[in-house]
C-alpha cells in the first residue's frame, strides 16, 4: 500500500448564496512532520488520524515499508528554511541516514511495545516517519487561504506539495448545489440500501449520525473500512459521542445545511438567519453547534473553581 502525499475530494457542496459559500471535505494524506504548519490553519474542521488510537503494529509496519519522508533535503541557509536543494551522492546520503532514523524510531517503538506500554507511548518515536490521514472540511475562503500561503515559493516543500495536491483535487471539483434542509454529509450516501429502504424520502438526521460516526472512526482506522461501518453500529457510536461527558463533538463539525440569508425591504438590512449555528463553516449550520454543551466542557471532579 502506498502513503504518498494525496488530496481525494469526499464532498464539495455549494449553497443557492453564492461561490463563497462553497463547502469542500478533502480526505488527504501527508507526512506527520508537516502537521503542526497544517494546524495552524484554524479554520478546517479536522478528523485525523490519531497515534494514540492506531494499533502500534500497524504503524511500525507503515514506517518498514515506507516511512514519510521531506519532500527536499535542502542544504543549511541562514534564517528560515533551506538552501539549495541536494542532488546525487549528497541527496543519496541524506535519504540514507533519514532511513537509518527510521529504522532506529522503529526499533525503539518495537522495545515499548515488549514492553505492553500503551498505544500513546510506543507510537511516538515514530512520529516523524508516519503519515496522517485526515479528513479536512473548510468553506471557500479558508482554503484559498491554505493555497495562498502553501503554494507561496517561501513555504516549506512538505506542506507545498500538500497543498499542490489539495488545489488539484478542489479546481477539478464541481460542487454540488444544496438548499436549506439538505446536508453536507462526508462518507454518506443517502441511496444507500440501509438509508432508503422503501422510503423515497431517507433519514436525513439518521444520515447525519451515520455521518459523524464515520468521520469520528478515521482515528483509528482508514477510509474505505469507514465507508463500510452499518447504521447501527454508527448510531451506537454516535451516541457515545455526544452522550458522554465531556461530549466529543468535532467529527460533528462536517455535517452542515446552508443557512438562509434573509434580505429586508426598507433599509433594515439582511443578513443570516442562524449565524450562532455557523461556527466556523461561515453561510452553513454545522452540526456541532446545533447539540446543547458542545462548546464548553464540565470540569471533572476535583477541578472546581
Amino acid at each position: 500500500m502506498s502513503y504518498l502525499t494525496s488530496a481525494t475530494i469526499i464532498l464539495d457542496s455549494v449553497t443557492p448564496y453564492g461561490p463563497e459559500a462553497r463547502l469542500t471535505s478533502m480526505y488527504v494524506v501527508f507526512p506527520h512532520m508537516i502537521l503542526g504548519e497544517r494546524n495552524r490553519h484554524r479554520g478546517f474542521s479536522l478528523s485525523d488520524r490519531s497515534s494514540r488510537a492506531v494499533p502500534p503494529e500497524k504503524l511500525i509496519a507503515e514506517v518498514r515499508e515506507d516511512p514519510a519522508m521531506p519532500a527536499k533535503f535542502r542544504r543549511r541557509a541562514k534564517g528560515m528554511g533551506g538552501g539549495e536543494e541536494l542532488t546525487g551522492g549528497d541527496l543519496i546520503w541524506a535519504k540514507v541516514m533519514w532511513h537509518q532514523a527510521a529504522h532506529k524510531a522503529v526499533e525503539a517503538a518495537e522495545g515499548l511495545l515488549r514492553g505492553d506500554l500503551a498505544k500513546e507511548i510506543v507510537n511516538r518515536p515514530l512520529g516523524p516517519y508516519i503519515r496522517m490521514h485526515s479528513l479536512m472540511t473548510a468553506t471557500r475562503d479558508i482554503w484559498l487561504n491554505f493555497f495562498g500561503l502553501r503554494l507561496d515559493a517561501a513555504a516549506d516543500p512538505t506542506i507545498q506539495v500538500l497543498a499542490q495536491a489539495c488545489f488539484a483535487a478542489y479546481k477539478s471539483s464541481e460542487p454540488k448545489l444544496l438548499q436549506p434542509g439538505e446536508w453536507h454529509l462526508p462518507f454518506v450516501d443517502l441511496n444507500e440500501p440501509e438509508l432508503a429502504g422503501n422510503s423515497a424520502d431517507p433519514d436525513q438526521e439518521v444520515a447525519r449520525y451515520l455521518s459523524a460516526a464515520r468521520c469520528a472512526h478515521l482515528s483509528y482506522n482508514d477510509l474505505e473500512t469507514g465507508k463500510r461501518m452499518t447504521v447501527d453500529r454508527g448510531l451506537a457510536i454516535y451516541d457515545k459521542l455526544v452522550g458522554s461527558s465531556p461530549i466529543h463533538a468535532s467529527p460533528l463539525e462536517h455535517q452542515a445545511t446552508p443557512d438562509e440569508y434573509i434580505r429586508i425591504s426598507l433599509g433594515m438590512g439582511s443578513g443570516w438567519l442562524c449565524p450562532k449555528e455557523h461556527g466556523n463553516l461561515v453561510g452553513w449550520r454545522q452540526a456541532r453547534k446545533m447539540i446543547p454543551g458542545e462548546a464548553v466542557a464540565p470540569l471533572p471532579e476535583g477541578y472546581e473553581l
